[in-house]
């Protein structure tokens, strides 16, 4: 069934483009225009800055902002608003780094205006608390520093901007150590694990932004080595601190430690480097990235790499000097044949602003790209604004599809009519009352708890008190027995046909017997069941907890399991354990 809505979706992206340089779909890869919105803007204008999904909501933290002065504060959208929060030390051009625990540590910037100085003040944001704790001082002041995290304990920082370099190590509580001198001064290094215990540093650039002549690459432990790649391909060199977590495309837990760069060679071509641990290669496209966009306007590809490893697709943000937006999609994970991976090119109409520098681009939950302030060119007069670029969901404006395209669409559409007509009659058949395997997979909204106009079940009854209660014990008997709650597309539909009557009669039961919606019900059965395996598996990753528990995402694992224990599943596990040992 998804795979046919899938194949519908492929269908209807047709290239789509008024240019004649567009047309060549043998040479040159697919363009689609999306849409953009446009969300509430910043209390604050802001650069330099870092930007996250914390605790499930969006954060940006520290930066500068107009007149070029750093601004000590932190903005968390919720409630459709933003909300400030003060830090206690300027963080401006600072290294950041999303922990394990999903807290944030960020620390170094600039001293002063302009842009001016390094500092060593470190502090950890925790989302759960919008507090900072955690004060720390580095071993050596820094700006465009880049940091990641080998484990809760070990955590690897290098790079620098009009200072010198080093590489160093913090603890994660209270202590930063020296490790060694960098091999090569770096501005804003590349820093990739290629083991559980082990990276390697390097960047295009030195610290006053000057290309190296040959770039060396040094590891936390073991020699330094160069790659013989890079005499042909560089990788890019990003002004905003890095964090290597976004082009990760590898398997942790399977210790596949893998990487996604963007990459130039000496004439001004763009491709990708992967990494592998410490072996180098170019991955094979299908097309050559695109030099040229609509209407043939040049296009300035400028961002480091934004991997969605739950698709296998890897984003990179660009422009042209029509003030277009552009986002290149590689896919990564289809470099099965000779072919190479497919590329796609979305693309924007003319927007406000040309360029967004300074500002970091995230994904949200839904998979669409998020950009936060940033500036256009002067750091005197960075933006406050807020914008999500629509790649799941593209406009089908401009866009034209052939009589081939249509008739297979219907057919495509009549087929899945049928499937779903035979999966009805099969769910009628086999009783209202019988035990049943999980239903089909349909996809589960929050809004399947409101009642709907569909035809209500001839062997439907105006339900009483006591209807009511037969039926809550058949839906908890269903829950607890067939564990209907962990498919991740279970929505009310599938239990009324289950039930053999309307989904108003099964929302009204819910909401009479326990005092809340389906979809609350089902999460609370989630919830309960994460529980257990927290409690059976204490060293089990969040992710991992909220799939096997039935909920699609970490995001909303960690606000439902918020709402519902007033902690985080970090906490709970953390608190359990103890319990355990005690």
């Amino acid at each position: 069934m998804k795979t046919l809505i899938a194949l519908l979706a492929l269908m209807a992206v047709v290239e789509t483009s008024d240019a004649a340089s567009l047309s060549d779909t043998t040479t040159r890869a697919p363009f689609v225009r999306i849409d953009y919105e446009q969300l509430p803007d910043l209390n604050i204008p802001r650069s330099g800055h870092h930007t996250y999904y914390a605790g499930g909501e969006l954060t940006v933290m520290g930066g500068h902002t107009t007149g070029f002065k750093p601004t000590r504060t932190t903005e968390y959208f919720d409630g459709h608003e933003w909300h400030v929060v003060n830090m206690t030390y300027d963080h401006d051009d600072a290294l950041g780094l999303q922990l394990s625990s999903g807290k944030v540590l960020i620390g170094g910037g600039h001293g002063q205006p302009l842009g001016i100085e390094q500092t060593f003040p470190t502090e950890i944001y925790d989302p759960t608390t919008h507090e900072f704790g955690g004060f720390g001082c580095l071993d050596v002041k820094r700006v465009l520093a880049t940091a990641v995290e080998l484990a809760p304990d070990c955590i690897v920082i290098s790079g620098n901007w009009y200072h010198d370099d080093a590489i160093e190590t913090f603890d994660g509580k209270t202590h930063y150590a020296f490790v060694d001198s960098a091999t090569q001064d770096r501005v804003n290094p590349y820093i990739l694990q290629t083991s559980a215990d082990n990276v390697m540093i390097f960047s295009n650039s030195d610290i006053r932004g000057n290309i190296f002549d040959s770039i060396i690459v040094d590891q936390l432990t073991g020699e330094p080595f160069t790659v013989p790649l890079f005499d042909t391909w560089r990788p890019y060199t990003s002004f905003i601190s890095n964090q290597s977590s976004t082009f990760f495309i590898g398997d942790a837990d399977a210790d596949i430690y893998s990487y996604l760069l963007l990459a130039t060679d000496s004439v001004g071509n763009y491709g990708f480097i992967r990494t592998q641990g410490c072996q180098f290669s170019l991955l094979p496209t299908v097309y050559p990235v695109p030099m040229h966009g609509i209407d043939d306007a040049g296009i300035l590809w400028c961002s480091d790499v934004i991997a969605d490893r739950s698709i296998g697709r890897a984003y990179v943000m660009g422009c042209d000097s029509a003030a277009r937006q552009y986002i290149m999609a590689v896919d990564y994970a289809e470099d099965s044949d000779e072919r190479g991976c497919p590329i796609t090119v979305f693309y924007t109409d003319p927007m406000p602003q040309t360029y967004f520098s300074g500002a970091y681009p995230v994904l949200d939950p839904d998979g669409n790209l998020v950009v936060v302030g940033g500036i256009s060119d002067s750091n005197f007069e960075p933006f406050a604004m807020t914008l999500r670029f629509l790649i799941n969901t593209p406009s089908q404006s401009g866009q034209t599809l052939s009589w081939l395209h249509i008739v297979l669409c219907v057919l495509v559409l009549l087929l899945i009519a049928l499937i779903g007509f035979v999966a009805m009659r099969r769910h009628r058949l086999s009783g209202s009352t019988a035990t049943q395997a999980e239903p089909e997979n349909v996809q589960y909204e929050d809004t399947a708890d409101e009642p709907t106009d569909e035809p209500v079940p001839a062997n439907d009854v105006v339900a009483d008190d006591a209807t009511y209660h037969e039926m809550i014990e058949q839906i908890e008997a269903l829950m607890q027995t067939d564990r209907l709650y962990l498919n991740s597309d279970l929505k009310v539909q599938d239990l009324a046909a289950l039930l053999g009557t309307s989904v108003r009669t099964v929302s009204e039961c819910v909401n009479t017997c326990r005092g809340c919606s389906f979809s609350q019900l089902v999460n609370i059965y989630r919830v309960e069941y994460a529980k257990q395996i927290m409690h059976n598996k204490p060293g089990i990753k969040i992710l991992a907890v909220a799939l096997e528990s039935g909920f699609t995402n970490e995001t909303s694992f960690f606000r439902t399991f918020k709402q519902l224990t007033d902690t985080t599943p970090k906490r709970w596990m953390a608190d359990d354990h103890e319990g355990q040992e005690s």
